[in-house]
């Protein structure tokens, strides 16, 4: 059938009779004109695409309004109509959203699924990354352009760049937005889907840095005196090796996640890694540091430790920033190394370790210890066929609170309750740290013992001192 029979000036000058008629534009295509009624005036046009869907019946589907959709505009429609039934797809159906270049791929992953499996910080940490590594890069190519050497190149030149983690990182959100685009037709195969960190020469670094419990002792005397990091982080520090939390969950705490009578914390399954809801129980020393939060006089709003700038909560890099910049002797702040350990470099992460640490060589099972680090449980034990994860949801929670109640009572008895803490000259240090506790394992014991002797030095020298007996150890290893 011939098209393109319609015009403007053909359209405009059809007049509406007492019943609704139709003007053919050819090959589908006819502008409907109806009579006037209570709802619409006299002579309204409206486009109509005629078509034989895939049973075999007639049909139609409306393309908007006249002169709203214009005689080329409908045009254009219908012939996207045409194509999709040529494809074997009826026109009517749901639009499909399939994106065209790799950014539109990537935020439509992340609205459809990354933001159901990760909490919103690291939706946005994701999405950062994404855009910084990935798509300043490649962001407007086609989808279907992408190919493993292509992707491996990228992955190597932030490799080289120094940041070797980053590129682990962002080759596992890759194939995670290229299977779900495999799954849904928008790409014929995934062409990194067997990729590994061991293929681009990354290598995971697994963290095993432990506080020993005389650097606790000289960490709690770093801090006692009058220092430039904020009292907030100060909180942070024992709240993180007293309830196993992470740093997340702490920045962004309320006053109304706290039950003050019952002394638990309850995070709810957005604010948890793990997305599970999470009670945890507040030892004495635990409680104590949540009550100096909830009294900090300048705060103003729900949550325990305010943002900078308007911000409602602090950031949750806030703490390992000050942490980190007090463990550079070279840095220029007025505390420059003052939070220097004996065993070496240590991260605010490493506290939530140290305390399961403890947890364990106070004989808490470890069963007990990873359901209080809120760790998602395997999905099959070891030396077991059952499905673990999947039937047993028992919480354990006697037990918990008993982890709990061991960990602070520990902390108590190694550094005083902090009511009672003042300058390191006036606090009661046991000389032997690590009698405290009688289960430490021969590693633990010999390290705990070392810096043990090493304790007199660490409270009464200076820095200075302490770093060149640290060096002067070294060198005698390598020796």
């Amino acid at each position: 059938m011939a098209r393109n029979q319609l015009t403007d000036r053909k359209i405009a000058s059809a007049k509406p009779r007492a019943k609704e008629y139709f003007l053919t534009d050819g090959d589908g295509l006819y502008l409907r004109i109806r009579p006037g009624s209570r709802t619409q005036p006299a002579g309204f046009r409206a486009w109509i695409f005629r078509y034989t869907n895939l049973s075999g019946k007639a049909d139609k589907k409306s393309l908007g309004s006249y002169p709203k959709r214009t005689l080329a505009s409908a045009r254009e429609e219908a012939e996207k109509c045409r194509r999709l039934l040529l494809e074997g797809i009826d026109p009517r159906s749901t639009d499909q959203k399939i994106p065209k270049t790799l950014v539109q791929a990537v935020e439509q992953w992340i609205e459809e699924s990354l933001v159901n499996r990760r909490n919103a910080h690291g939706v946005h940490v994701c999405r950062l990354r994404l855009k910084k590594h990935v798509l300043a890069h490649m962001g407007n190519d086609s989808l279907r352009t992408l190919t493993r050497p292509k992707l491996v190149a990228r992955f190597d030149t932030i490799r080289t760049a120094g940041t070797p983690a980053q590129a682990g990182t962002v080759l596992i959100d890759m194939v995670q937005m290229l299977n779900y685009a495999e799954d849904r037709d928008w790409i014929t195969r995934n062409p990194i889907r067997t990729l590994r960190k061991r293929d681009i020469e990354v290598v995971d670094v697994v963290g095993s840095r432990v506080l020993y419990p005389p650097e606790i002792v000289l960490l709690r005397d770093r801090l006692v005196p009058p220092i430039f990091m904020t009292n907030a982080c100060k909180a942070a520090i024992w709240i993180s090796l007293s309830t196993l939390c992470r740093a997340g969950e702490i920045a962004a705490c309320t006053e109304y996640e706290i039950d003050w009578t019952e002394r638990t914390w309850r995070l709810a399954p957005e604010r948890t890694k793990s997305k599970r809801e999470h009670l945890i129980h507040l030892s004495d020393f635990a409680y104590h540091w949540f009550c100096v939060l909830r009294d900090l006089p300048y705060r103003e709003t729900e949550y325990l430790i305010p943002g900078l700038r308007g911000a409602p909560h602090a950031k949750y890099n806030s703490f390992s920033h000050q942490i980190s910049l007090r463990q550079k002797p070279d840095a220029k702040i007025r505390d420059a190394g003052c939070l220097v350990m004996p065993e070496g470099k240590w991260t605010m992460h490493d506290l939530r370790r140290t305390g399961a640490t403890l947890m364990g060589e106070l004989g808490v099972p470890k069963d007990i210890i990873e359901l209080c680090l809120n760790h998602r449980m395997p999905q099959r034990d070891e030396g077991s066929s059952g499905l673990i994860y999947t039937y047993q949801k028992q919480q354990r929670i006697p037990e918990r609170k008993l982890a709990f109640d061991a960990l602070g009572s520990y902390l108590v008895n190694l550094l005083g309750h902090p009511e009672t803490w003042r300058h390191p000259s006036q606090l009661n240090t046991p000389t032997d740290v690590s009698s405290i506790s009688p289960q430490y394992q021969s590693d633990w014991a010999a390290t705990s013992q070392h810096l043990a002797k090493l304790l007199p030095l660490m409270q009464s020298a200076g820095m200075d001192k302490l770093l060149e007996a640290i060096q002067a150890g070294e060198e005698a290893a390598t020796a």
